[in-house]
């Protein structure tokens, strides 16, 4: 059994790396690929609710390879 901890005064950012923690050291789910196109569909209306929302965030970010990354990583989550 793990044993649970928090940062100090920072419990989103315990949250996220527990959370993240968790899905890597689970080899029997990251194993788990999609077997058909609806395994891999994910929900248009949380897909355009999320780009229309990171958009202005993403104006924000200085040209060049900041935002470069921050694409990247919204379009991958």
């Amino acid at each position: 059994m793990r044993q649970l901890c928090q940062i100090n005064n920072r419990h989103a950012d315990s949250h996220d790396v527990l959370s993240i923690y968790d899905q890597v050291v689970d080899y029997q789910g990251m194993s788990i690929t999609p077997k058909t196109p609806d395994e891999l569909i994910v929900s248009p209306d949380d897909v355009v609710g999320t780009l229309t929302q990171a958009f202005s965030i993403y104006k924000s970010v200085p040209e060049g390879l900041a935002r470069a990354i921050f694409l990247q990583f919204l379009v991958s989550e």
